[in-house]
């Protein structure tokens, strides 16, 4: 009996007639979000194929958000792996259980979160004040200065005070620790820097460049010690690679002129660095007498440190991703929230092949990072500015997906038209940036959001929390994770805590989509009457709401008679439908008289009728006729009859010829007590209408 229930990777004991079910290791297809940005090829995208559309709440609450740094700080991004959620807060870094939410261990490393927070508002905040915790003074964040720990299933990684610490994943205590060779003028420097692990090698940065004098106290205890804008601690000018596992040194390298911390990525076995500065940065070596050299992109053997080949023909980039899959470098710029640097490159993008330097593709582009690399495609992030009108953006601020071996647009259809067209992501307010899985991008979009990347289903919110500045939602271990990133905010979201949230196919997803209305003519659409949002179905009708939210939708033309209609909305659950439709059938119009869809391409179409009975439990309370095209094809509708019952679902559909425009009349018969209900509309055209082939991504 138990085997039948198919538990991955579940193994089961019986002892004293009980039976013990345990799971070990990960689920099947999670995944893992070990890095700043996702791994050490700085992909920013996990591959886990568990977390997807529609979610439901696996749990919540857990630990207050004390020991989670504040959300505008732009601190390192959360991390998971082997079933922990690891979190960096002010003078800690504490794990928690991924699939209960409860608390595991924390561990003190006073100071490790100071470069992402301003210390006089902590100060205050812990003594009872209100304080509207800013971005502190100078500072820049993690995606510049570097996270400061990695978190592998078998280790966790941390760099503090010139040391870096393997803690045990399961308890937080030290198992073994490397001290790293800092020279001596730099010891009082900011202990700052990049940290990353691939395999067994263990790559970290020492000797950071400082550009300013020293404070008072000769120590920079935080970045609010750091003028802005400054590019100390941004880039380092030695490079080792240790064995992880022994602590043994493998290889050390010195810079030419510097490495950006975000610019050193490790994949295939090959370490990608960018050895070189701004011209901003370089002035400020040159001022003290330094003439550093040309930057240049270098490929080393990632357990040697052989060089295997380079280049520094005009070398731009500021960050770098790598593509395993595609053995694909991608070289660009990281700018993509508030406190950036001016000399992030945000306008061009260029791809190297990683055996051998050659460059497949070199584009400018207006775009917002980090860079994404998702399957063969790249995702570029969109943040919000501020324009005085709600849901406006410029097309320069809508995230983009390019092809990742040759740098085009992928092209979508348009879901009404068939039309080709740039495939692009839109989201509302948030100033941060955005994470990505296998099928969703992560972002805060006024509340927490996101894109729907598996089925092309638009933008949508989950609502009643907001994610942080830092992008904190993240996609591992099956699943999605939004730790509160609320403390020392007082923003009006209803729910201010931490939540894991996994796949559950009945629940509902209600979507925006910021796709325009397209030049031809309206080819396949489903129109959702009452309901809260638009929705893409597994088939790929776009469902659009009637009548329209502010929230950005095609137009569609449709126009209902009379104006003033009692909507009804009720909650999916709650409605049998056995084809899968029941967030259709859960809203509808009563009294809706005529139906017009306009702007139709001329030819045959399937047309598709839901009804479902929102409140009557007798039949013959409602009746009415149904006409298409002014013919009649349902007489004396009964749907409390028809379908079995009340909240169950009616569809029935029919092939007609349109010109343009079809026409629904829904008429009520003499004998009823109540006027016409219709929840949906869905029309296909049976014949294909002439477009241009779309290039869809592929994984």
């Amino acid at each position: 009996m138990w085997a039948n229930l198919r538990l991955p990777a579940c193994r089961q004991a019986v002892a004293n007639g009980a039976v013990l079910l345990t799971r070990e290791g990960g689920l099947p297809g999670a995944g893992q979000w070990t890095h700043q940005y996702g791994n050490s090829a700085n992909t920013a995208c996990s591959e886990d194929d568990r977390v997807r559309l529609p979610l439901g709440i696996l749990w919540f609450g857990g630990p207050t958000n004390d020991n989670v740094l504040p959300r505008h700080g732009h601190g390192p991004i959360p991390q998971a792996s082997g079933g922990r959620l690891i979190l960096p807060g002010v003078d800690t870094l504490s794990a928690r259980c991924v699939y209960t939410g409860r608390e595991l261990w924390v561990r003190r490393f006073p100071g490790i979160g100071h470069p992402f927070t301003n210390l006089e508002l902590e100060e205050r905040h812990r003594q009872g004040t209100y304080v509207r915790m800013n971005t502190p003074p100078g500072g820049l964040g993690a995606h510049y200065i570097g996270s400061p720990f990695v978190s592998m299933p078998d280790a966790v990684y941390v760099r503090y005070k010139t040391r870096v610490f393997r803690l045990d994943p399961d308890t937080g205590d030290t198992q073994a620790e490397i001290r790293l060779p800092v020279d001596g003028d730099h010891r009082d420097a900011p202990d700052w820097g990049h940290l990353s692990v691939w395999e067994d090698v263990l790559l970290v940065t020492v000797n950071p460049h400082v550009f300013h004098e020293e404070n008072q106290s000769g120590r920079f205890a935080s970045m609010a010690d750091i003028r802005s804008p400054e590019w100390s601690a941004t880039s380092s000018s030695t490079l080792l690679a240790y064995d992880r596992h022994t602590g043994n040194l493998l290889w050390r390298r010195e810079a030419d002129v510097g490495f950006r911390h975000n610019a050193v990525v490790t994949g295939g076995g090959t370490v990608y660095i960018i050895d070189g500065l701004s011209e901003q940065a370089v002035a400020l070596l040159q001022r003290r007498g330094t003439r550093p050299g040309k930057p240049v992109v270098v490929a080393l053997d990632a357990r040697t440190g052989n060089e295997k080949w380079r280049t520094s023909s005009d070398v731009f980039g500021t960050w770098l991703g790598y593509s395993v899959e595609h053995d694909v470098l991608i070289e660009a710029g990281r700018r993509g929230g508030l406190r950036e640097l001016p000399d992030e490159p945000t306008d061009r993008i260029r791809a190297y092949r990683g055996a051998d330097g050659a460059v497949l593709w070199d584009r400018a582009l207006a775009y917002t990072g980090p860079i994404a690399i998702h399957g063969k495609t790249l995702l570029t992030a969109v943040y919000w500015r501020d324009s005085g009108k709600p849901y406006e953006l410029s097309a320069e601020q809508h995230g983009r997906r390019l092809e990742l071996l040759t740098g085009e647009d992928v092209l979508r259809q348009h879901p009404l038209t068939g039309e080709s067209l740039p495939w692009t992501y839109w989201r509302t307010y948030g100033c941060g940036t955005a994470n990505v899985s296998k099928h969703l991008v992560l972002f805060r979009s006024g509340a927490a959001g996101f894109a729907d990347l598996e089925n092309d289903g638009g933008t949508g919110s989950l609502g009643g929390f907001r994610a942080g500045c830092t992008a904190s939602m993240i996609a591992a271990d099956g699943v999605l994770l939004a730790p509160d990133y609320t403390r020392t905010c007082t923003c009006s979201y209803q729910n201010q805590t931490s939540l894991g949230l996994l796949h559950m196919p009945g629940f509902d997803v209600w979507t925006a989509n910021h796709i325009g209305r397209g030049e031809g003519k309206v080819s396949r659409i489903g129109i959702n009457l009452g309901a809260p949002g638009s929705r893409r179905d597994g088939n790929g009708t776009l469902w659009i709401e009637y009548p329209r939210s502010e929230a950005p939708a095609p137009d569609a033309d449709v126009h209902v008679h009379p104006k003033k209609i009692g909507w009804y909305r009720k909650h999916s659950l709650l409605v049998d439908d056995p084809e899968g439709y029941h967030w259709v059938a859960a809203s509808g119009g009563e009294g809706v008289e005529t139906i017009r869809i306009e702007n139709l391409a001329s030819g045959r179409y399937r047309v598709r009728l839901y009804f479902a009975e929102p409140r009557f439990h007798r039949p013959e309370q409602r009746v009415f006729d149904v006409l298409l095209q002014e013919t009649p094809v349902l007489k004396n509708v009964d749907v409390f009859r028809a379908a079995g019952g009340a909240d169950k679902s009616l569809a029935r559909q029919f092939d007609v010829h349109v010109d343009g425009t079809l026409i629904l009349r829904l008429t009520k018969c003499p004998t009823s007590l109540a006027p016409p209900v219709i929840s949906g509309v869905e029309l296909i055209a049976l014949e294909p209408v002439a477009t241009v082939p779309a290039r869809m991504p592929s994984q």
